[in-house]
């Protein structure tokens, strides 16, 4: 089984230091991370040395009185602003490799979306401890890798297969041969957990590609049908892989335990909020949130492992595959249902968390934090 430390994992990306390096948008001082691992389960503690120093003498608003605002509509949400959107999503997709792309692009977007991003900024500011000037880049940031996921999938869509498979397998994978081995020898459905980061699609494939198991792939997705959804995963098709996307109704949940019982493949996204199902309530960011317990819940009734995944780009835009040490969830006993997926959510939201403080631009859902602390 695949059960390499924390300890294990750093040492390995050290490996990598040139390409896997926090992405130098934001200068600031380094974190100190420590990690312990007991069978399948890990804890690990994050000291920063930046802690907020600036919230005394600070004019910005609080962090309650920032939810609210957050939550209004935003100029994202016209058409126009969606146009716009796609036209920077093209230019990310090349800017995301230089430094002064990533500089241009940051530029743009805080021109553009103004208000998206300085609202987002005092946010990061009060969660994180950041000063203003690096929550404003990490904010701007965030503009940028959203719209490089959303040409990812028009060029999964549109591009041929050789090409997408070409740059499916030039992702990095520091742990692919511990993670093959791991899918190719269990014998239990395997739940592979991740977050809205990085390059998701291209990861994927990359690691379908690689473990070469028969076991059919199935997805997990909120969002409505689409021609470019279809043929972006008619690429997995290409490949040799079943797949199929399951969408939210009222039987989802069923056909998905049924499959991870059978030994199956089930993937799940898990930081959304309660627009997206019910939720849990979990320690993030050092605030009580809510986020949705519906994949810890498929996991633990299908007696399933648990396989995270996730994914950032490197500082040359390269994107890297994350993994973690598998993890079992607790058996059904005395405990309720509810007790023992928000202890398996807890322990999901803890990696989450220690991932996107390292990429901190690349978490794709900070939009959401203010719906999670509401709910919390």
């Amino acid at each position: 089984m695949f059960s390499a430390s924390y300890s294990e994992i750093l040492q390995s990306k050290n490996e990598y230091s040139s390409r896997l390096q926090r992405c130098p948008t934001v200068e600031k001082e380094p974190s100190y991370t420590t990690g312990t691992q007991s069978r399948a389960r890990c804890t690990f503690t994050v000291s920063r040395q930046n802690v907020p120093r600036h919230t005394a003498s600070c004019r910005y608003p609080t962090l309650d009185q920032l939810v609210p605002m957050m939550l209004k509509p935003t100029a994202s949400d016209r058409p126009r602003a969606s146009h716009l959107s796609g036209l920077l999503a093209n230019l990310a997709s090349g800017a995301v490799a230089s430094r002064p792309g990533r500089r241009c692009c940051r530029s743009l977007n805080a021109v553009f979306f103004r208000r998206n991003t300085e609202h987002l900024a005092r946010l990061i500011q009060k969660i994180m401890g950041e000063s203003p000037a690096q929550a404003k880049q990490i904010s701007a940031d965030w503009m940028l890798y959203r719209q490089l996921s959303r040409r990812c999938w028009q060029s999964m869509a549109d591009s041929s297969y050789s090409r997408v498979r070409s740059n499916a397998l030039t992702s990095l994978f520091p742990h692919k041969s511990q993670v093959v081995r791991y899918i190719q020898n269990c014998d239990r459905g395997v739940l592979i957990a991740s977050i809205h980061m990085g390059d998701y699609l291209h990861g994927l494939l990359h690691l379908c590609l690689s473990a070469s198991s028969r076991r059919e792939v199935f997805i997990l997705r909120n969002r409505s049908w689409t021609i470019q959804e279809e043929r972006a995963f008619q690429k997995f098709s290409n490949a040799g892989v079943t797949v199929t996307v399951l969408r939210r109704h009222r039987n989802v949940a069923i056909q998905a335990v049924r499959q991870l019982r059978r030994g199956n493949i089930v993937v799940a996204l898990y930081d959304l909020s309660s627009q997206w199902g019910s939720t849990t309530r979990v320690t993030f960011f050092d605030h009580e949130m809510a986020l949705v317990r519906g994949p810890a819940e498929l996991a633990i009734l299908a007696k399933a492992d648990i396989l995270p995944i996730m994914f950032h780009y490197a500082t040359d835009g390269t994107p890297v595959i994350d993994s973690f040490p598998v993890y079992r969830s607790p058996p059904l006993r005395s405990v309720s249902l509810e007790a023992t997926a928000q202890q398996v959510t807890q322990h999901l939201v803890t990696q989450a968390e220690w991932q996107i403080r390292q990429f901190p631009g690349q978490w794709h859902h900070w939009h959401l934090l203010p719906a999670m602390l509401a709910d919390g």
